[in-house]
């Protein structure tokens, strides 16, 4: 009875409200210790945690009932201003996002339940991060994008493989390198051909060995102003851009 639940409880939240989340849902945040006591039946939706109103956060509440280092997290997690859609529990093992029960079979099926388990990069978790990169005028599908690209969530191949979806590791465009999200977004000639295309200098990267997401971080952290903003209008189009060329995302 494990292996399904083990599967279930790698989705990740994108909240708009929290209506939907249970607050003791296996991909919502665990309480820290004594916090059921605290709770009364008041609290049983992450909704509970939110100021409807404004769309903030309640930040006592927050800290009431989860651990520092956790109360920061949620915190920091950007809630759209207009609730245009409902929250929803995005699967890591397909491409959509959406839970397949065909690939969900086939990784049990397979034995793959230890790789399912295995360490994985983590998402880059601050909260002034998230902010800046939300207050970006662009496109929502982009930020997405951006989104997904930094918390590893895209379907590269060694991803992929690492989940335990069996496939060539070889990138699909170079057909000579292992495809990690470093190597389609920078490494790879054709995305460098890319780069320079957008006038956008790379060398420094390569020759500083940073990783894709670091510079990313980096460029968002430091985007104060508008003119900021619109240098990053070119990256979220070129890498948007070769995704497509890959028919992957």
């Amino acid at each position: 009875m494990n292996p399904p639940n083990l599967i279930l409880t790698q989705g990740t939240w994108k909240i708009t409200r929290g209506n939907n989340i249970p607050i003791t849902h296996p991909s919502w945040f665990s309480l820290r210790p004594g916090a059921h006591t605290l709770l009364h039946n008041q609290v049983t939706k992450v909704a509970d945690l939110i100021n409807q109103a404004d769309a903030t956060w309640k930040a006592d509440t927050v800290r009431q009932l989860y651990d520092k280092n956790t109360a920061d997290l949620i915190l920091g997690i950007p809630l759209p201003k207009f609730q245009s859609s409902q929250d929803l529990l995005i699967w890591p093992h397909s491409i959509s996002g959406h839970y397949q029960v065909k690939t969900a079979y086939a990784l049990l099926h397979k034995g793959q339940t230890q790789a399912l388990n295995a360490p994985r990069p983590g998402p880059i978790s601050t909260p002034k991060l998230w902010k800046h990169l939300w207050k970006l005028k662009l496109p929502n599908k982009l930020l997405t994008f951006t989104w997904k690209l930094m918390h590893h969530a895209l379907p590269v191949k060694d991803v992929l493989n690492h989940r335990g979806i069996q496939c060539a590791a070889t990138c699909m465009l170079c057909h000579t390198h292992t495809e990690t999200l470093n190597h389609i977004f920078l490494l790879c000639t054709f995305a460098r051909a890319v780069w320079l295309g957008a006038g956008i200098n790379t060398s420094f990267l390569l020759e500083s060995n940073i990783s894709m997401i670091d510079w990313l971080s980096k460029l968002l952290e430091s985007s104060e102003d508008s003119q900021n903003n619109l240098e990053a209008l070119p990256y979220s189009h070129d890498c948007l851009g070769l995704a497509s060329q890959k028919n992957h995302f």
